[in-house]
């Protein structure tokens, strides 16, 4: 990652490859069951749910950047960081 010198934030990218939607050209082993408009449906919908996971995945990274570092570990306990569903972090021990 690269640093921007104007915001003071690093740049970063994430990146989804997939296949053009084209029935009979995606999820070609599920065709058999699905046929070929039906691997397109499946196919559109984990699209669909791969970049839903990317928007909030991007919502994380930028609310990540602005909470504060976790607490420094107590002496004799391993560094661990605990992310919770709200994504604070939380170092614990183990």
């Amino acid at each position: 990652m690269r640093s921007s010198r104007a915001t003071g934030t690093a740049d970063a990218a994430l990146v989804l490859y997939a296949r053009v939607p084209r029935p009979g050209e995606v999820k070609t082993r599920m065709i058999r069951w699905l046929g070929a408009r039906g691997a397109l449906g499946l196919h559109l919908a984990l699209l669909e749910d791969s970049l839903r996971l990317l928007r909030t995945a991007a919502r994380d990274a930028r609310s990540w950047r602005r909470s504060p570092a976790p607490r420094p570990a107590s002496p004799g306990c391993r560094n661990r960081v605990a992310i919770s569903g709200n994504g604070s972090r939380e170092r614990s021990c183990g």
